[in-house]
């Protein structure tokens, strides 16, 4: 069994998307309106809160090798998402370019 098989869970997914999520709105929150750190932390949540389908396509592409690797999977989701990576790879998923979006993520130094 693979590192990601064995600690993968939609459910648990889900939950800690939701736990991010708002997260950053209430780092958003903490700013008056209008400050530019207020408007980055709301971006971030709202990106974030819209990568659900991205994140099932990704789970379909990995390869047996990148299931074995902790690395690849484990913590680097969410920091990945969440920053200009993640802000590229929705913009071409949203613009209907899902495998280049998947490729992006997965190889972001090659683009």
């Amino acid at each position: 069994m693979s590192y990601f098989d064995a600690n993968f869970d939609e459910k648990s997914f889900k939950k800690e998307l939701n736990r991010v999520v708002k997260l950053h709105l209430k780092k958003a929150a903490a700013y008056k309106l209008g400050e530019p750190l207020a408007i980055i932390e709301a971006k971030c949540a709202i990106t974030l809160s819209e990568t659900e389908e991205f994140h099932k396509a990704l789970i379909d592409s990995l390869t047996e090798k990148e299931k074995r690797d902790a690395d690849f999977y484990s913590a680097n989701y969410f920091h990945t998402m969440e920053g200009y990576t993640g802000e590229k790879v929705m913009k071409l998923w949203n613009a209907g370019k899902k495998d280049e979006a998947i490729k992006v993520y997965k190889h972001p130094l090659s683009y």
